[in-house]
């Protein structure tokens, strides 16, 4: 019997995956692959799993989502096999990293302590890992093969899992992948750009019109993820139907529900039957944006609705069949917030069936003159060309706000200074006057200025102040033990989620801490306070205790330190 299989050697980041082939009627046997003096994991397919439990190898079981690898690999007298639970190739590629980090280090250890040696031999350095057939069929295609063990068989295509690629590489690498199709010269206007990650978005749009799948739209504020679900949209079959879209964050969470299903007539004084935008969007398509702002319980909603083709209106228990095509969209790491669960894991992979990650314009700068072209276009009246030296100084520009930043300052330059005879200062002028000099330089600004980044700084400070003191007086209740569990649990939750969410959005961006040291300390404080979440969740005494030992000095410490920080800011 021949099994596939996937070998990953030795423990630095520049490893790569092999194809692999046991073939156990033939003799292969796991001792001829114990010489080898690298440490080695085989990843094989979860259903063939079976056919390697030989008198040689311990069967380990499922591996739970919380535990690393290395817990469940490491010393034993066997070889020790484990059932992998993972759906995504960086995710995999990262668990297989560390472990391989784990037994460099445990063998190490071992062979410094005789008496450990004598307990484990060789077969420490052999460690066997299912996954489900769809990751490893995802690997295997890309990997290279051992039937010739010369350095040009070692594969090179499959980077993206095993190191990181530089930006335009991974793009690169994704429009060899997909297959040429003709653009229509209508997308090129809609979505303009020629760099390799506006033609790949192009066709990943028209991938996506292809099918019916909900498609995840991710990417920072002002990326063009509305332009990308409209022209999906314009693109499909569902083309001459209506196209809704409606901003999660924008709507207040009490009326969010009825925003999105409609409401039933008598529900509430001077209520009237009413179509919410699901419904107003049948046969067509819906465009979810900020979807990562939602609350779980209206992430539950929105899941049943997906799941079951239909809808309740607020107020009624009749369903109504709908057919509507879903887009979301979000500037937020939904993983992340799935691992902190902050996102159902189960919507996130519903909604991510079709990704497409939409580039800041600082990834592909080749566009900036392009993109101020076309938007000077919209902006005057005399078909006025945009001076050389201008485009030259945008291109300089850090965008922090992506196209839709660039479409306002030239709007805001063209309505202040007209579109003729314009020059460099009109420009920065106009970057002056709307506070965005910090874009223009980079971050080591002159410290003998007051300049705008050092108010960003401050700004974000202030704002991480008030979101964990709004955190602590929330907690109240829970520390305090004022009322019973259940009581605490429901009056908490919902604003503990809004809190939470907030102080994950403040700590996307870094440089604003000014120092590393002062992120440093806040991530780690978030990092225990997602672990309190949990707790309260199981146990209020333990969440209690758990703040008590690990969270109340590190709390103290880390509001010194930002106070400390704004009170430097404020007396230079």
């Amino acid at each position: 019997m021949e099994i596939q299989s996937l070998k990953i050697s030795g423990f630095h980041a520049s490893d790569r995956f092999f194809q692999y082939r046991f073939n156990l009627e033939s003799g292969t046997t796991l001792e001829n692959i114990k010489k080898e003096n690298a440490p080695a994991i085989f990843v094989v397919k979860k259903s063939e799993v079976s056919h390697l439990l030989l008198d040689n190898v311990i069967d380990r079981g499922h591996k739970h989502q919380g535990k690393r690898l290395a817990d469940y690999m490491l010393q034993h007298e066997k070889i020790p096999l484990i059932r992998a639970s993972y759906k995504l190739s960086g995710q995999f590629k990262r668990g297989c990293q560390s472990l391989l980090k784990n037994i460099e280090e445990a063998n190490r250890q071992i062979h410094t302590d005789l008496s450990a040696l004598k307990k484990i031999n060789d077969r420490e350095n052999i460690y066997f890992i299912g996954i489900d057939s769809l990751l490893f069929d995802t690997i295997w295609d890309s990997a290279g093969s051992l039937k010739s063990p010369s350095k040009a068989t070692l594969f090179d295509q499959y980077q993206i899992l095993c190191r990181p690629l530089e930006r335009s590489e991974f793009y690169q690498e994704l429009l060899k992948l997909i297959s040429d199709m003709e653009v229509p010269e209508d997308l090129r206007k809609s979505y303009v750009g020629e760099s390799r990650e506006i033609k790949l978005i192009r066709r990943l749009i028209l991938r996506a019109s292809q099918n019916d799948d909900p498609v995840l739209i991710t990417g920072e504020t002002g990326t063009g993820k509305e332009v990308v679900a409209r022209n999906i949209h314009n693109y499909s079959p569902r083309k001459n139907k209506h196209f809704a879209a409606i901003n999660c964050s924008a709507i207040p969470t009490e009326l969010l529900e009825t925003e999105l299903f409609g409401s039933k007539k008598g529900i509430y004084t001077d209520a009237i039957d009413r179509k919410g935008v699901w419904e107003y969007a049948d046969k067509g398509s819906l465009f979810l944006d900020e979807i990562g702002d939602l609350s779980l319980r209206h992430q539950a909603k929105i899941l049943r609705a997906l799941d079951e083709g239909a809808i309740r209106k607020v107020g009624s228990n009749e369903t109504i069949d709908v057919d509507v095509r879903i887009i979301a969209a979000t500037n937020r790491d939904l993983f992340s917030m799935v691992r902190k669960e902050q996102f159902r894991e189960d919507l996130y992979y519903r909604l991510r069936s079709f990704l497409i990650p939409t580039p800041a314009l600082r990834h592909h700068p080749d566009d900036i003159a392009r993109l101020a072209r076309h938007f000077w276009k919209r902006y005057t009246k005399h078909d006025t060309a945009l001076p050389e030296d201008i485009i030259k100084e945008l291109r300089q520009y850090h965008w922090p706000g992506n196209a839709r930043e660039l479409k306002m300052i030239l709007s805001q330059l063209v309505n202040l200074f007209g579109e003729e005879h314009l020059k460099v200062a009109h420009l920065r002028a106009v970057l002056m006057f709307d506070k965005q000099m910090f874009g223009l330089q980079t971050v080591e600004t002159d410290e003998k200025e007051f300049g705008l980044h050092r108010i960003d700084c401050l700004r974000r400070l202030k704002r991480m102040d008030e979101v964990l003191r709004a955190i602590e007086i929330t907690l109240s209740p829970v520390l305090t033990m004022q009322k019973n569990e259940r009581e605490i649990k429901e009056e908490i939750e919902e604003r503990l989620y809004r809190h939470f969410s907030e102080l994950e959005t403040l700590l996307l961006h870094p440089a604003l801490f000014r120092k590393p040291r002062v992120y440093s300390q806040i991530r780690k404080l978030s990092d225990l306070l997602h672990n309190f979440r949990k707790q309260i969740k199981t146990s209020i005494k333990k969440a209690v205790q758990y703040w008590k030992e690990d969270i109340a000095d590190q709390y103290i410490v880390t509001q010194g330190i930002i106070i400390q920080e704004i009170e430097d800011i404020v007396s230079r």
